[in-house]
């Protein structure tokens, strides 16, 4: 569980997932989210947060809470000129990728919000794969088969059939070399 939030401009950062520590943004950010292993909630003001205070704690004497997540003093512009002097979009999600990537159809921003940053899916190369592979096979199968064990054992195989070459190549190396 921590805390993930957005520059104006930049990409996705987050505090440590382990540990306390805390912060205070005097750049504008795009968004706050709280999030844990299954669930996210964001808070996605229509103008950007330019102030905002944040701090995550572990608890460790109250069994059945692992952290306190806190954000204070966020500061978002006001003007009581507009039809609409404030407002934000505050979402409630599981962590799903393709329901993450749909918000950014749903939400009317300038910039990509980036809420499938909320999901470690792995750095450069592997983040590409299970992107752009992975979640969309997992997915389709979800579409057929209920149970996601049934999914993982064909997923596994469908992975270890597209690796089969370059596998097969290193057996028959190894053995030469043998």
């Amino acid at each position: 569980s921590t805390i993930y939030y957005k520059y104006v401009g930049e990409g996705p950062d987050y505090l440590t997932e382990s540990g306390d520590q805390s912060e205070e943004f005097e750049q504008d950010l795009k968004w706050i989210s709280f999030k844990n292993q299954f669930f996210s909630s964001v808070l996605i003001p229509s103008e950007p947060i330019k102030f905002a205070s944040v701090s995550t704690k572990d608890i460790k004497d109250q069994p059945g809470f692992l952290k306190v997540l806190d954000v204070k003093d966020a500061t978002i512009a006001y003007s009581p000129k507009k039809e609409n002097p404030v407002s934000f979009d505050m979402i409630f999600t599981p962590n799903l990728y393709p329901l993450l990537s749909s918000y950014d159809d749903q939400v009317k921003t300038e910039e990509d919000l980036e809420l499938t940053r909320l999901i470690p899916l792995g750095w450069g190369l592997f983040r590409w794969i299970n992107t752009y592979l992975i979640i969309p096979v997992f997915t389709f199968l979800g579409g057929f088969i209920s149970n996601y064990g049934i999914i993982i054992l064909i997923l596994t195989v469908f992975v270890k059939l597209i690796l089969f070459p370059f596998t097969y190549k290193s057996y028959v190396s190894q053995a030469k070399m043998r």
